[in-house]
């Protein structure tokens, strides 16, 4: 009985010094209200564009137009994103430190242009560059 109970006392101050420990590691969430205008990751977001690379990190400021809980945030997103599901965890998101312009649709959607003329190419590795 005696053995047993060390025991139970060893495992709950092991378990209380991991949990001081993790919450050393833990940061505040982020708090938003609803109108609050937020940039949103592309991290998980596919775009047409093949080289993420050189893609914005961040589009937006949209605003938020609902707090679901502490980590979750619904944000108005406009037609051009199409299908993405507009439920988001806070660590997707950026806050907006200064009011800016709202997105533009037509500014997103437009990134196509018009080449007049190829002034260069070369060969590598038997293709044209």
């Amino acid at each position: 009985q005696e053995c047993w109970r060390k025991v139970r006392i060893a495992l709950k101050e092991s378990s209380e010094r991991n949990k001081k420990q993790a919450d050393k590691r833990q940061q505040p969430s982020q708090d938003f209200r609803v109108g609050d205008k937020v940039y949103l990751s592309t991290k998980y977001i596919r775009f047409k564009f093949n080289n993420k690379k050189l893609g914005s990190k961040y589009i937006g400021p949209f605003p938020i137009e609902k707090i679901i809980n502490p980590v979750s945030v619904k944000l108005t997103l406009p037609k051009w994103l199409g299908r993405v599901y507009p439920v988001f965890h806070v660590n997707l998101l950026k806050p907006s430190l200064q009011e800016g312009p709202d997105v533009d649709e037509g500014a997103q959607q437009n990134n196509e242009y018009e080449i007049d003329k190829i002034l260069n190419a070369r060969m590598y590795r038997n293709n044209v560059q």
